[in-house]
């Protein structure tokens, strides 16, 4: 599994996650977006970049287990741990 991998290569892996959340912020300020939203680095992340608010869900691989919940009201990225399978003795 790659995200395994480039963890391995800690230099790597920050390099790669800073230019997914500047390419992402770059984008929505270009656009004109109040907030982007990310996922699939396996690195959970929210915070405010230039004026625009990045949300990153992270992975469905690794815990916490992240999603972004979107109403009328709120735009916020919510974590949850995944019950473990029971091992039966």
């Amino acid at each position: 599994h790659v995200a395994y991998y480039a963890k391995k290569w800690k230099f790597l892996y920050a390099f790669l996650i800073r230019k997914v959340t500047a390419n992402a912020v770059e984008h929505a300020r270009e656009n004109g977006y109040e907030t982007v939203v990310c996922g699939h680095t396996h690195y959970v992340d929210e915070r405010v970049i230039d004026g625009v608010r990045f949300l990153n869900t992270g992975s469905w691989t690794e815990d916490p287990l992240c999603y972004v919940e979107v109403d009328d009201e709120i735009v916020a990225l919510k974590r949850f741990h995944a019950p473990r399978p029971s091992v039966a003795g």
